[in-house]
């Protein structure tokens, strides 16, 4: 009839609400399988496994790998056996770098703070901090009791120990200078990119800054907080977020399959009659005819 009202049988209905509550918690499983798996894969700091140790070199040449979307990764192209690969950490925060020598893990980066001016720690490979690198379009700082404006700022316990001064968002190319001066500095090394390739130079091998691992945290700092997510990194925060609205949903599924199932018990084994009331019981009345 025009107009009328159809309803779902109770049986099909409670199949159906059966059938989500099942698909959504395979969603969830699936979702937060791959979180786990993927924060237990990611490199394990502190854990007392061997360092790699980079080889001190005057130059090195990282190349984009072209062929790895899933983790981007940058490697060394030369003809040596001594493979260096900078890597985007997955998950990340802040778009932390590893990086490796020869397949071990020797360091890297983890970001602590994103603001118009982020600070990042380099890392050594048991997770001990080296030297914190700041990173801005210019911010002031004060090297030696001059105060100037910088891009790149590396520090070890609050001392300037190099910086630079080349515009953060304009040039490829970071030249680091000694933080013992505040103009005119002594060169570390230099990190220019052309293309997909990373050029490190190295002008003074005996300062602290020109441990390879750190020049090369800082080019993973520079380049994976630039390029952004790979897609390793953008599966695990999708897969993140439908975790917890799928669990969500799974936790209301299963509320409503119990309170399906009290109904049922009490139907089953006759908990669910009524008392009688009062209004419904017959109380003769006795009258006093004393």
């Amino acid at each position: 009839m025009p107009g009328a009202q159809t309803h779902m049988n109770p049986i099909a209905k409670n199949r159906l609400c059966c059938g989500l509550a099942v698909f959504d918690a395979a969603v969830f499983a699936a979702a937060l399988s791959f979180v786990l798996v993927t924060a237990i894969r990611s490199p394990r700091l502190g854990g007392g496994a061997v360092c790699g140790a980079v080889l001190q070199r005057d130059d090195y040449i990282l190349a984009r790998n072209l062929d790895s979307d899933w983790r981007r990764t940058y490697e060394n192209h030369d003809d040596t056996n001594n493979s260096i690969t900078v890597t985007q950490r997955c998950p990340h925060r802040g778009h932390s770098a590893d990086v490796f020598f020869c397949g071990a893990y020797a360091g890297g980066t983890r970001a602590e703070t994103v603001d118009i001016v982020s600070q990042t720690a380099i890392l050594d490979c048991h997770g001990r901090t080296l030297f914190a690198l700041r990173t801005g379009d210019f911010f002031r700082t004060t090297i030696n009791g001059r105060e100037i404006r910088v891009s790149y700022e590396i520090t070890d316990k609050d001392e300037v120990v190099a910086y630079s001064t080349a515009p953060r968002f304009v040039s490829d190319a970071i030249a680091l200078v000694d933080g013992a001066f505040a103009f005119e500095g002594n060169p570390i090394a230099n990190l220019t990119r052309d293309g997909s390739a990373w050029t490190i130079e190295i002008f003074d091998d005996t300062h602290p800054i020109a441990d390879p691992v750190v020049l090369l945290a800082v080019l993973g700092a520079r380049t994976f907080h630039e390029d952004g997510d790979d897609r390793c990194n953008a599966l695990y925060r999708a897969s993140f977020w439908i975790s917890i609205v799928a669990g969500t949903l799974l936790a209301v599924a299963l509320a409503y399959l119990v309170y399906l199932a009290c109904g049922f018990l009490r139907r089953r084994f006759g908990t669910d009659s009524k008392e009688p009331k009062l209004a419904d019981t017959y109380i003769p009345m006795i009258s006093n005819t004393d």
